[in-house]
């Protein structure tokens, strides 16, 4: 049973690294940023190879098969650098792509679900929190009416039985702090 996990394991790496080199092989055009017809070709070829090596695209492979890095690749989807509309809406429609792969394979288990929501959360901006928190306090609506402290403190002296004489009761009651002399 192990030598067949570890089998697997190395047929995975295999296709991992066969799969890696064609993309790092894609042809390269230097003005890519102004050729959508380029950037088109090289994302359709990557989605073949990541289905036929059973991959999962990422944003990654197209940094690689533009032979950039990935803030460049960053920067050209998201606007930052001046680039062609048609090669902005080709990178992001793959990004879109692996974000839906990447989702899919997170919640179906092709992925560990773990790798899957740190890949979704670090590349895709996924969040487990909204971004604003609103909350309105009512303590009069959460908790009833609010009561005045002295009528509450007088229930609860009502309602506790204690063995104490009628002198220190009247004492107590009517707030003498007992600094004084005892009375005889």
């Amino acid at each position: 049973m192990k030598d067949n996990a570890l089998s697997e394991k190395k047929e995975s790496i295999a296709a991992t690294l066969m799969a890696t080199k064609k993309i790092t092989e894609l042809p390269r055009d230097e003005n890519w940023r102004f050729n959508p017809k380029h950037v088109q070709t090289v994302a359709s070829q990557i989605l073949e190879i990541c289905a036929q090596y059973g991959m999962i695209p990422t944003i990654n492979y197209m940094s690689m098969a533009l032979g950039v890095s990935k803030p460049t690749e960053l920067n050209a989807r998201t606007g930052v650098t001046a680039c062609d509309e048609g090669v902005v809406t080709v990178l992001q429609e793959y990004a879109r792509i692996c974000e839906s792969v990447t989702m899919q394979a997170a919640m179906d288990g092709t992925v560990n679900n773990i790798t899957g929501i740190f890949a979704l959360k670090s590349v895709y901006g996924y969040r487990d929190e909204p971004k604003e928190i609103v909350v309105t306090h009512n303590i009069n609506g959460l908790l009833g009416d609010r009561k005045n402290p002295q009528e509450i403190a007088q229930r609860y002296a009502e309602a506790v039985v204690i063995d104490v004489e009628p002198k220190d009761l009247r004492r107590i009651t009517e707030g003498d702090d007992g600094d004084d002399e005892e009375e005889n």
